[in-house]
C-alpha cells in the first residue's frame, strides 16, 4: 500500500478548492480505483510576542473522494 497527500492554501467555507495528487517520487499511478478522504486541519496564528494556544482543534474529516486510473 502506498499514500500520497497534497496541502491545499487556506481557504473560506464553502469555496471549491482543487489540488494536484501525484504519485510517490519517482512512481507512477498503477491502474485501479483508488480512494482519499479531506481533512480540515486548523492551525491558528500565533500572536507576535506571545505564546501559542496549547489547545488546538482537532482534524476534522470533510469529505471523501475516489478516482480511477485506467490503463492507457
Amino acid at each position: 500500500m502506498s499514500s500520497t497527500s497534497a496541502v491545499a492554501p487556506p481557504t473560506l467555507a464553502g469555496a471549491t478548492v482543487r489540488v494536484t495528487l501525484a504519485p510517490p517520487a519517482h512512481k507512477r499511478w498503477c491502474a485501479g480505483t483508488f480512494r482519499g478522504q479531506v481533512w480540515s486541519v486548523l492551525f491558528p496564528p500565533c500572536p507576535v510576542g506571545k505564546a501559542c494556544p496549547a489547545i488546538l482543534p482537532q482534524p476534522r474529516m470533510v469529505g471523501k473522494f475516489t478516482f480511477q486510473v485506467r490503463r492507457g
